[in-house]
Parts: structure tokens; sequence; C-alpha cells
């Protein structure tokens, strides 16, 4: 088989194991793609999106429900149920499974890397926004900054830059 054709192959085969609700060989093929060439949940992902683009949510539920959350795909299987209850308006669904994707992808040892390929950064951006009350409240605690820290800088940059209003600062990489 040649390099090209693998990727094609583990999909169609994730593809056949989704379909067939066998999460078992869903999570073994997603995992032996990951081993062999790193791309086991980037495959997943795409099998995963095309199942709810072809109205199969209800496929996606079952293998996020039956798979082992310490399966390396597992946070993938968690986003994308997530995805479809926002998709049929189950918004109280999909904050709580974008907690369990939230909770997957931060807790040590997470085998789930955002950098590696920018739609799994995508997805852990997009994963990680959605919550609750609860962990909107903790999130502004944590991070909500004291505006007089930014006076100062903000006068700067304003003066440097000539600027009569407000300035805003953003600093990311090529991924955005």
């Amino acid at each position: 088989m040649s390099p090209d054709a693998a990727p094609q192959a583990a999909f169609l085969s994730l593809l056949t194991a989704a379909r067939d609700g066998d999460t078992a060989r869903f999570e073994a093929l997603a995992a032996q793609a990951e081993a062999a060439r790193g791309d086991g949940l980037l495959i997943a992902s795409d099998v995963l999106r095309r199942l709810l683009r072809d109205g199969r949510a209800a496929a996606v539920a079952r293998l996020a429900v039956a798979a082992d959350p310490a399966a390396a795909v597992w946070p993938v299987l968690v986003y994308s149920r997530g995805c479809a209850a926002l998709a049929r308006g189950d918004r109280i669904g999909a904050r709580v499974h974008f907690a369990r994707f939230r909770d997957a992808v931060t807790r040590p040892g997470s085998r789930f890397d955002p950098t590696r390929h920018p739609q799994l950064n995508v997805m852990y951006r997009q994963g990680t926004l959605v919550a609750d009350a609860a962990e909107v409240t903790r999130r502004r605690e944590l991070s909500h900054p004291d505006p007089a820290d930014f006076g100062a800088a903000a006068e700067t940059l304003g003066t440097a830059s000539g600027a009569a209003g407000p300035v805003v600062a953003a600093l990311a990489d090529g991924r955005y």
C-alpha cells in the first residue's frame, strides 16, 4: 500500500467501524493510525464530522457513550458529541460534553496535543470555549485583571502609535 493510500484506508476502516457501531474497533483503528503515522485523531475527527454532516448524530453518540475515557480518541468522540448536541439545540447537553472534553484534554498525561495540527487546534479552542455558568464564573475569577494593570501599557501603546482612541494589542502565532 502506498503511503498516500494509508490515510484513505484508515478513513474507510474507521467509517465502517463507526457505521457498524463497533466502538472497540473504532478506538483500535484510531490508535493504530495514531501510532503508525500520527494521524489517527485527525482521521477519526474527519469520520465523525462526516457522520454528523450526513445526519448520523445518533451513531456518534453511541460511539461516545461506549468509548473508553482512557482511549486516545475519546476526546475527539466527546467533542463530536458536543457538536451534535449543539446542532440539535441541546445547549445543556453540549455544555456537559464539552466539559468532559475540556477535562480530558487538560488533565495531566493527556495525549491530545492541539499544536500538532490546525484541525486539533480549532477543536481544542471550540471545545474549551463552551462552558456552563459555574465554569464561566471560575474563569472570570481566575483571569479578571485589574484594569489599572493595563493603564500604563495602553497609554504607552497609544502614544507610540499616535492613536487618538483606544489601542488593542494582541499576540498570536501563525495558526491564528
